[in-house]
């Protein structure tokens, strides 16, 4: 007799969800991953004029706000035939990478290290053993934050960002400050990343299972001049597609228990198309954090990305890793900006299509739309939780089966599906747009 057996809620995620344990007599079946909210962004935007699109796609989620609204821009500029100044794309990176930063320290310290350094709880109950720990998460969530508000206007929810433009330009104290907050950052990581290089071992508690095949993929570049990467289980490059490629390589469907697609690359078919995408992932990049030459100094080539696609656990050491390339990634930017020329009045007669991609905090973010005179006919979205969304219910399923006994997920492998879901670092809110 088959019965479901719901676990208490996901818990220390951004959204909610349940874990379902499916149960045959004796045998666990299966473990899934449920999220119901209802979100429907992608209809929102439907007939929406294209200055408006913005404020509706940042509150698909506060922690991606930026990253939603530069994806946006770079889609309709697409379709519209809008050449962005060269500036312009790289103060928005600029904003993309302080979201990087404030978004990482808060998976990082925030969501994982409870579970890393044993704490019975989360960060409120972290304090009372480790207050400089916990100083430290705030000072560098803050501080990415702060970024934002420069560029942005606010540290949510942008509103200086515009068509081809920036509403309100950024003034020199501006930049001076992100700079500034850009070097602060790097000096408060530099012993932090030394420590964890010097510490670090290619083994975990949760190692990816080697019964199952899936694949990683990253996108290189700004906008939709760029190339996605795909690359094997043991972190081999297997192929390079073109961003115009994304429909014919990425496969889609839907599931009766979750609100949440499922992608893959239509290429292997499911399941051998699997995907990950985010930090770990783009660690494997040609120009990724682990090619830079002053990581690889400071690391002194200890963690090797055959090494880092082992362990589930690498998405926590990547993350800190990425702080501190981004602080680096921002200040060699700014190096490359002296002011920020104006562009023409748009043709608000055009009609094409055009697409956005960009890498968010937790991976691969793309905005596809059709514009006519200024009005969005079709949009489609992908968003990286929906790329990782297959990998975590085999993931579960696998970990379950290993935990199971007397009809029952013993105690060892509730906290180990809990962590797993945590260094997975799911955006539900964006999953179910």
């Amino acid at each position: 007799m088959t019965q479901t057996i719901l676990m208490q809620k996901a818990t220390r995620i951004e959204g909610n969800a349940n874990i379902a344990i499916e149960v045959d007599g004796d045998r666990l079946k299966s473990a899934r991953f449920q999220v119901h909210e209802f979100r429907g962004f992608e209809k929102f935007i439907y007939g929406r004029r294209v200055e408006y699109v913005r404020h509706l796609v940042s509150r698909i989620c506060g922690l991606c706000s930026v990253a939603h609204q530069v994806a946006s821009f770079q889609a309709i500029e697409d379709a519209m035939g809008i050449v962005a100044p060269a500036a312009l794309k790289d103060l928005r990176r600029v904003m993309v990478l302080g979201e990087w930063i404030s978004s990482h320290a808060l998976s990082y310290y925030f969501l994982n290290l409870p579970d890393k350094l044993d704490t019975k709880g989360g960060i409120f109950e972290l304090k009372q053993d480790h207050p400089e720990v916990v100083a430290e998460a705030f000072e560098l969530r803050n501080a990415g934050l702060k970024i934002v508000e420069r560029l942005g206007g606010r540290d949510m929810h942008p509103i200086s960002l515009g068509l081809g433009r920036f509403l309100k330009p950024p003034e020199p104290e501006d930049i001076a400050e992100i700079r500034a907050l850009a070097t602060r950052i790097r000096g408060k990581l530099l012993p932090i990343i030394s420590k964890v290089a010097e510490d670090w071992k290619p083994n975990g508690q949760i190692r990816f299972p080697e019964d199952f095949n899936f694949h990683f993929m990253a996108y290189t570049g700004q906008d939709s001049d760029g190339a996605f990467q795909v690359f094997d289980r043991n972190g081999n490059k297997v192929e390079t597609f073109a961003a115009d490629e994304i429909e014919e390589r990425i496969a889609e469907m839907r599931v009766d228990w979750n609100l949440s697609k499922v992608s893959y690359l239509s290429k292997y078919g499911f399941p051998d198309g699997i995907l990950l995408v985010g930090p770990l992932s783009r660690a494997l990049m040609d120009d990724g954090f682990l090619s830079d030459p002053e990581i690889a100094r400071i690391t002194a080539n200890r963690i090797p990305c055959s090494q880092l696609t082992k362990t589930l656990e690498s998405y926590d050491v990547c993350r800190l890793f990425e702080m501190y390339w981004a602080a680096g990634e921002i200040e060699r930017l700014l190096d490359g900006i002296s002011r920020i020329p104006s562009v023409e009045e748009p043709d608000w007669q055009a009609r094409g299509q055009g697409i956005g991609i960009l890498e968010a905090p937790r991976g691969l973010l793309i905005h596809k739309y059709l514009v006519n005179k200024g009005t969005i006919e079709k949009a489609r979205l992908w968003v990286a939780t929906q790329f990782n969304n297959a990998f975590i219910n085999l993931f579960l399923t696998d970990l379950a089966q290993r935990h199971f006994e007397h009809g029952r997920v013993d105690k060892i492998g509730n906290h180990l599906i809990g962590r797993c879901i945590r260094l997975l670092d799911p955006c539900l809110s964006c999953a179910t747009h």
